[in-house]
């Protein structure tokens, strides 16, 4: 694994993280959501909106669950299971 300098904060090492294995219209199930003022239940299931896109040092993907909300993950520390 490589690991960069961040550019605003040279002292601090970030691990440069493998994407997902998501893509959009795959199917996900929630395993745990972190810590959220309003998180999803785990179990629920949903589709992904877009591709994993590298936010600092976590993967941010949107997700229309199947609710009817649009909420999305940070990866890690959220953690989900494709199913389809």
């Amino acid at each position: 694994m490589a690991t960069a300098r961040s550019k605003f904060w040279p002292w601090r090492k970030r691990t440069l993280n493998k994407p997902p294995a998501l893509k959009p219209r795959d199917r996900i199930r929630l395993i745990a959501m972190g810590p959220d003022p309003d998180p999803v239940t785990p179990g629920a299931e949903g589709e992904i909106v877009t591709s994993p896109v590298l936010v600092g040092n976590e993967w941010s993907v949107c997700v229309k669950w199947d609710d009817g909300r649009t909420l999305g993950l940070i990866i890690p520390p959220d953690r989900v299971e494709k199913i389809a």
